[in-house]
């Protein structure tokens, strides 16, 4: 369990004489993308060997959109729930009461991890359709951060900052 209150901080500077294109290195391979891209990516264009980079991303948020849904489309419907709905034309609120509150709580979960899904869904192809990259350009310096956790173990995170954002490289513990 990690406790900010009883830890200890340490940061350092691990890579100070750093050339840019050093870090440039480290960030492309962290990232996942090849070093010849960069020419297209500065003028803001995506590389068509970036969008398989996306694939990954769009394919998780649709199991988190279509799972969570498919389960809580076949239990309300094998409990009747969608039925009362359709075919009965009962009242929104009327089928609501009937549900038991555990099916409520879990349908509450479940509805709110496919609309996290759907959100992620929709950015990702968005940068999909858009093709464009966020350029960011500035000094970039590299951080260790070591923490101690309650346990005793420490943490230690590897990290650039470029231009105010994180880049994070490494993260494990000792």
């Amino acid at each position: 369990m990690f406790s900010q209150s009883s830890s200890a901080y340490r940061t350092e500077n691990p890579d100070q004489g750093k050339s840019p294109t050093e870090l440039t290195g480290v960030l492309a391979e962290v990232n996942g993308f090849d070093l010849s891209y960069l020419l297209e990516n500065s003028r803001g264009e995506l590389v068509p060997g970036q969008l398989s980079l996306l694939f990954s991303s769009l394919f998780a948020s649709l199991i988190f959109m279509l799972v969570p849904a498919g389960f809580l489309g076949y239990y309300l419907n094998n409990q009747g729930f969608i039925k009362q709905l359709t075919t009965l034309n009962l009242p929104f609120g009327e089928v609501i009461s009937t549900i038991p509150q555990g099916l409520l709580i879990f349908g509450g979960i479940m509805l709110l991890t496919t609309v996290l899904g759907m959100y992620f869904f929709v950015i990702t192809l968005l940068d999909f359709l858009g093709r464009t990259v966020q350029v960011l350009e500035g000094v970039g310096v590299g951080k260790v951060t070591t923490s101690t956790d309650d346990d005793g173990s420490k943490t230690t995170k590897l990290y650039y900052v470029v231009a105010g954002q994180q880049f994070k490289i490494a993260f494990f513990k000792l």
